[in-house]
């Protein structure tokens, strides 16, 4: 036998009320045999004469109950009565008080719940379903329920019905989660139960609307208004990675405290420029940074595809790269200088990155953690850092000094912290949140099933591999790899999981077969590929690199795993760890390009490792007991943050000596201005290392030399170089170099002087158009 409770909401329902309530309680004592039930009428503060009617109905039979609450609400009225008689029933019901729904329908809907669903709905629009209804509220209806779905994703068809039953296990778990009280509640449960994957079960109905329009107490319009609010509420409520206002407002904090410690560096070498032009370079970019503003001279220029202009082989631009393009076309509409467009760039970045790292730390830890410990993880994240800076002098390496190969990645790789990939250049931090972003839209379409999370994680890499083709086997192995792991983890494989995968790779394939396209055409991107050598330091110099973090992340591994606490979200970050480190070691030559991104699975699994260690701690002594987390910063400043403080110390230090490669003297500088109006796209200009490394992103123009990857055989070149400035002979094989290498012009100040005793005023073949501040230019005009 089961317990069956009705409770039918009811405001100033006096016209209604008895001949329903009467013709419910027939219905019920001829079809529900064998079945205890009760017909409760809550009463939401009526103030007609329905609560005088009900109570005299319920003197007459006694399986009418009246309930009376003095505040108005349909939600209220039903959930309140539901928790209350919570302990007494087996069934619970609720249906409108002008029995729309023709009770046929409620003997099939009991039995669903009898078979085992959570809740059994009664839907007007399912195939067998009869609907008599004026067009304008089938239209609202109808445009709700499509609105529901479409919004949150939701499956049922029929939200609003005013005719549900669930078990005793929805009104103990679910319903003290509903927080809305009025028309909206049973939508609401509904959705939570969808979200809680219980067992729902659609009831046909026949369906007739016995008020008219003008007697309904339903105003459609605020109806609908509400509505929409409280699905909007259901949306953000029912995002896991939803952020509050006082963590955006700390990601905004950190992100301009980190945009003004990182801009300090360069508004110092700016204003300590004296009479020199700061390039806008500093420790870790001066030879790479020219390369980028070559890009954007293009771009400014007019050219959608770049050339490289560090060589003097003819070679048409080819390469699309739509990041720097785009930095080239917004410095273009602004008429701003490369190094502006750079600076403003990474500006603009840094609290996009911020955000999606902290969110991307809130989803997968977000459960387990306190919103004071994710933020400490997302400090950790970023300001985490090895122990090279302790292991400087012990190493026996300069920064400066060309050894720096020597040193412990954090002191001088960017991509290997993400402190210094804020520090360093735009394009890193871009890499650094796609790569964030394209794992995140994996995941979740592996989690959900759905196709457009891996649409846009295919559309993300496609941007990606656009202007950073060294992250293609970074994004397609670690998700191969975490895809295999969910297979052997269910013991099967499915269909759909596969086509989500071979959709992130399909449409970013694009990018990935352009550049190897360019590779098998271009023979002088396969030399510039060969000479690109960034291998990964070995041996105790990886483990240096990454200090103590890399050993609370292996211990956080390794408790998870044998502890079986590590769910899907934490497996994939220990995939991530691992494949990163295999492809770190890997068979590539740049190897060292792929450590960006290996920074994020370790600092939140060894911050995972080390609130392990903590909370044990808490428990084992009692001077832990009463400490709390955060009081420790000033350890985790000192021993996991070193190394960054000291490389920014670095930094002024190294603008402070004036290095030629970043400040070009002004004599030389407006020669080289001179030189971009007299001169073509396709001329090249023979000037020294320094200066032909400057030139490409200074004034958009080709050198015979310059970036030491950039520059076809540039060890050959340079050599060549040398011989050329080194001696004033050998005249006829100058000429045959400049000729056969078509130079057009020579570039000669103070920097290709020291390099020997060549005097170009002297000589027939060269022509001089330029001297101004010690600097000359010539046209090469030959014998």
């Amino acid at each position: 036998m089961k317990r069956i409770l009705i409770v039918i909401p009811a405001y100033n329902e006096e016209k209604i009320i008895a001949q329903n309530l009467e013709r419910l309680a027939d219905f019920c004592s001829k079809n529900l045999i064998g079945d205890e039930f009760k017909i409760i009428l809550a009463d939401n503060n009526s103030i007609d004469k329905t609560s005088e009617i009900v109570k005299n109905l319920a003197e007459k039979d006694n399986m009418i109950i009246y309930r009376y609450y003095d505040k108005k609400g349909k939600g209220l009225a039903v959930l309140n009565t539901w928790r209350n008689e919570a302990n007494n029933f087996d069934i619970f019901v609720f249906m409108d008080a002008d029995l729309s729904t023709d009770l046929s329908a409620l003997t099939p809907l009991l039995l669903a719940i009898v078979q085992g669903s959570d809740i059994a709905v009664g839907s007007r629009y399912l195939k067998d379903s009869v609907v008599r209804r004026q067009f304008s509220r089938r239209f609202f209806s109808r445009g709700y329920n499509t609105f529901f779905r479409f919004l949150l994703g939701a499956k049922i068809s029929d939200y609003a019905c005013g005719f549900k039953a669930v078990s005793k296990k929805v009104v103990a778990e679910l319903v003290p989660k509903i927080k809305n009280d009025q028309f909206f509640f049973d939508s609401e449960l509904l959705f939570r139960a969808e979200k809680a994957q219980s067992k729902i079960k659609e009831i046909p109905v026949k369906w007739a609307e016995p008020r008219q329009s003008n007697e309904s107490k339903v105003s459609v319009l605020k109806v609908a208004w509400r509505y929409f609010r409280e699905i909007l509420r259901l949306k953000r409520e029912s995002n896991p990675n939803k952020l509050s206002r006082n963590e955006i407002k700390f990601i905004w904090l950190v992100g301009l405290i980190l945009i003004a410690v990182t801009a300090l560096p360069y508004l110092y070498g700016y204003l300590s420029r004296g009479d020199l032009y700061y390039t806008g370079a500093h420790i870790f970019s001066p030879v790479d940074t020219p390369v980028y503003y070559s890009y954007i001279e293009q771009a400014k220029d007019g050219h959608f595809l770049f050339g490289d202009l560090f060589s003097n082989e003819l070679n048409e631009p080819r390469l699309f790269n739509p990041f720097w393009l785009l930095v080239g076309f917004v410095a273009k509409i602004f008429n701003l200088s490369a190094p502006i467009a750079v600076q403003v760039f990474r500006i603009i970045l840094i609290p996009i990155f911020l955000f999606v790292l902290y969110k991307f730390i809130s989803f997968f830890i977000g459960e387990k953690y306190t919103v004071t410990r994710k933020k400490m993880c997302f400090l950790y994240s970023i300001f985490a850092t090895g122990l090279g800076g302790f292991f400087y002098y012990w190493l026996h390496a300069d920064m400066n000094n060309g050894n720096s190969f020597n040193l412990a990645m954090d002191m001088w790789v960017p991509e290997a912290s993400n402190f210094l990939i804020i520090f360093t250049s735009p394009h890193f931090i871009a890499s650094i949140t796609l790569i964030i972003s394209i794992f995140y839209l994996f995941w979740l379409s592996l989690d959900t099933l759905k196709f457009r999370y891996s649409i846009a994680a295919g559309l993300a890499a496609l941007f990606l591999f656009g202007f950073h083709p060294f992250f293609i086997p970074t994004i397609y192995f670690i998700s191969f790899v975490y895809l295999i792991f969910l297979f052997l983890k269910n013991k099967k494989i499915d269909l759909k999981p596969i086509l989500n995968y071979f959709l992130l790779v399909i449409i970013s394939l694009p990018s990935a077969l352009y550049y190897l396209y360019l590779l098998l055409t271009d023979s002088s991107l396969g030399v510039k590929a060969a000479q690109n050598i960034c291998l990964t330091p070995g041996g105790i110099n990886f483990f240096i690199s990454y200090g103590l973090g890399l050993f609370f992340a292996i211990f956080a591994v390794v408790y998870l795993v044998e502890s079986k606490r590590a769910n899907n979200k934490l497996f994939f970050l220990i995939i991530w760890f691992w494949s990163s480190i295999l492809l770190i070691y890997g068979p590539f030559n740049f190897q060292r390009r792929l450590t960006e991104g290996f920074q994020v699975p370790l600092t939140i699994l060894a911050f995972i490792g080390f609130v392990i260690i903590w909370d044990l701690l808490k428990t084992k002594w009692k001077i832990f007991r009463e400490a709390k987390l955060w009081q420790i910063l000033p350890f985790f400043i000192f021993f996991f943050c070193f190394t960054n403080i000291l490389v920014y110390y670095g930094d002024f230090r190294f603008l402070a000596s004036k290095p030629e490669i970043v400040y070009i003297e002004k004599g030389t500088k407006t020669a080289m201005d001179w030189y971009r109006v007299n001169s073509g796209y396709e001329d090249t200009i023979l000037a020294s290392r320094i200066d032909g490394n400057l030139i490409p992103g200074v004034i958009g123009r080709r050198v015979f030399l310059g970036h030491d990857v950039e520059t076809i055989n540039y060890k050959q070149k340079l050599a060549e170089i040398m011989n050329f400035f080194g001696g004033n002979n050998d005249d006829q094989k100058k000429i045959n170099f400049l000729k056969e290498n078509r130079i057009d012009y020579l570039f000669y100040s103070v920097s290709e002087k020291r390099l020997g005793n060549f005097n170009p005023s002297v000589k027939n073949y060269l022509a001089k158009i330029y001297e101004k501040n010690g600097v000359e230019i010539f046209k090469v005009i030959g014998d």
